[in-house]
């Protein structure tokens, strides 16, 4: 159980998330099956077997959950996330769903 957030943004946003989430030192895997990747900073002591957050692409965004194992390096991961969107956007809006 963790805190659930969505970033909606434009497409051209949402169309780049894939290699970015990739090239991301916080990527550590991607579940083909739930479509969500497992994302985890580097160097931070494992107090879970989870990763630190999970993301997925959506058609109007990013879904990303921080489940709440170690919250500075969830905060990281969201930041990175949202300045992804901002890049690529006129505007986006962030909301718990």
């Amino acid at each position: 159980m963790g805190i659930e957030y969505k970033i909606v943004c434009d497409q051209a946003a949402v169309s780049r998330f894939d290699e970015f989430i990739r090239r991301q030192p916080f990527f550590v895997s991607y579940d083909a099956e739930h479509r969500l990747y497992n994302l985890r900073v580097p160097g931070v002591s494992k107090t879970e077997d989870f990763p630190h957050g999970y993301a997925a692409i959506e058609p109007d965004g990013v879904y990303f959950c921080d489940n709440l194992t170690a919250t500075d390096s969830a905060a990281r991961i969201f930041r990175s996330l949202i300045d992804q969107a901002l890049l690529h956007s006129d505007k986006i809006t962030v909301h718990e769903p």
